[in-house]
């Protein structure tokens, strides 16, 4: 959601979805999206720079009026996967894509070089070929909510308790 457009309502169910992600090890911390373009820092509880907490990446957080399997693909706009990739490319820091449907709340996972990473479901991807349409909500009448929107089978979705698991993986430090 365009933040023009957020409700308080909106940023209370991002939060509370966000905490609910949480754990003894990880904390979603609220970045601006007007100059970070993303909405959360993945912040390590147990791992420092110097003594600063460790970023081990960054999130995105969207929440969906549908059930999971309603559509085979969920989509997000262009610019917002940007964002995301250019910041794993950059930091070479993975990305999470976090999304609470109505019926349940999946993770689509990616390291910086969209690294091929075991998992426990075996999925392998290979994001850079995601088709790409022009979409978005039509509801409200306003022209920037129609972009170009990348389409993410819903497949590639993993449980989100996985996300300590492959922060895990790939910084294997922990």
């Amino acid at each position: 959601m365009s933040p023009w457009n957020e409700t308080t309502e909106d940023l209370q169910s991002e939060q509370t979805f966000a905490q609910s992600v949480e754990n003894d090890s990880l904390h979603l911390a609220k970045l601006s999206k007007l100059k970070f373009g993303v909405d959360f820092a993945i912040v390590s509880k147990t791992h420092a720079v110097g003594n600063q907490p460790k970023v081990l990446g960054v999130a995105e957080i969207k929440t969906r009026n549908t059930s999971m399997d309603q559509y085979p693909t969920f989509f997000c706009n262009l610019t917002k996967w940007m964002a995301l990739r250019r910041y794993a490319l950059l930091s070479e820091l993975p990305f999470a894509l976090l999304v609470r449907w109505q019926d349940q709340d999946a993770m689509y996972y990616e390291t910086p070089n969209n690294d091929i990473l075991t998992t426990d479901t075996g999925h392998t991807h290979d994001s850079s070929r995601f088709e790409v349409s022009w979409g978005g909500r039509q509801d409200r009448g306003q022209e920037q909510d129609m972009n170009p929107m990348v389409h993410i089978p819903i497949g590639f979705f993993e449980p989100i308790g996985m996300l300590d698991h492959f922060l895990h993986l790939w910084h294997k430090t922990w």
